[in-house]
């Protein structure tokens, strides 16, 4: 069994959930398209004083060739710079069955992602059933550990995961 989680339709369909939120009423979202895909979605944070809206953060996604995300890249908007400015990303990687997401942080004084520091590993285990198994980076030695282990189970299990 084949998993696909975090494809173009998924975001596609995530946008489409945030902005027909009714209690997203604080923001209100963007999204940029590029070769029929979600490539960026941003947030912008409504200000009742002064009727306007402020950059506020925005979402980069890039695909492999099956329409799967590969990496989310988020920025935050800095307004004494007027510029984006990287957070973190979360990496996708795809074996089979089994997706790793690795969360990796900004470091601003080298200009680029640092080694994930938390890793997600969801593994289809049938229709019903997917094993999570939680990694964390730890500080006196570097290596990650498993910091939790559980399975989640019900019929929507495999639509989540794969995209369905």
């Amino acid at each position: 069994m084949d998993i696909i989680t975090w494809t173009a339709a998924a975001v596609m369909s995530m946008y489409f959930n945030m902005t027909s939120q009714p209690t997203n009423g604080d923001f209100v979202y963007n999204a940029e398209m590029q070769d029929g895909k979600v490539s960026a979605i941003l947030s912008y944070k409504t200000s009742e004083s002064d009727n306007s809206l402020k950059a506020n953060t925005k979402h980069l996604y890039e695909y492999d060739e099956q329409d799967r995300v590969v990496s989310d890249q988020m920025l935050k908007w800095n307004s004494e710079k007027g510029e984006w400015v990287p957070v973190k990303c979360i990496a996708y990687e795809y074996s089979g069955s089994t997706i790793a997401m690795n969360y990796m942080l900004w470091n601003s004084e080298e200009g680029h992602y640092m080694a994930p520091t938390e890793s997600v590993v969801y593994t289809m285990m049938g229709q019903l059933i997917a094993s999570v198994e939680k990694y964390k980076k730890e500080s006196h030695d570097g290596e990650m550990q498993l910091s939790d282990r559980y399975l989640m189970m019900g019929g929507g299990i495999y639509n989540l995961l794969a995209g369905k």
